[in-house]
């Protein structure tokens, strides 16, 4: 994953459709957390670097599957990587992360939440605002 995620500038779209998002797909598909993350820093600089449509809805996907899982640190790793790429991104990349990111706001916090991930989603929420302020 993340020798993917360095390569990413130096591969041509057609390589990254037929090999690079498949092998990110079964690497996102690891139980290893670090495998995980791994794959979904990766698939954010994809979203930086193409903006082919087929890309994108690949991307799109996966990235919601991700967040979908229920794991907390996947989908602050999803949020983080989308918030990097939205720069350089498609719109209708952006218009995905403003739902996730309003999805995300609205999910309740329980008691059982623990101080940091209440933290971690505070500061994701924050950059994200931060960012898209800046940039529109």
């Amino acid at each position: 994953g993340k020798l993917l995620k360095v390569l990413m500038p130096h591969i041509d779209a057609k390589t990254v459709s037929t090999h690079a998002l498949p092998a990110l797909v079964t690497l996102g598909s690891e139980q290893d957390l670090d495998v995980k993350c791994a794959s979904i820093d990766a698939f954010g600089a994809v979203a930086q670097h193409f903006k082919n449509e087929m890309i994108v809805d690949k991307i799109r996907v996966q990235m919601g599957a991700f967040i979908e899982d229920g794991s907390h640190e996947a989908t602050i790793v999803v949020i983080h990587a989308l918030v990097v790429a939205v720069p350089h991104t498609t719109e209708s990349l952006r218009d995905y992360l403003l739902s996730k990111i309003a999805q995300l706001t609205t999910a309740p916090v329980t008691a059982s939440t623990n101080l940091k991930c209440r933290q971690e989603r505070a500061n994701i929420i924050l950059r994200f605002l931060t960012c898209t302020r800046c940039q529109y």
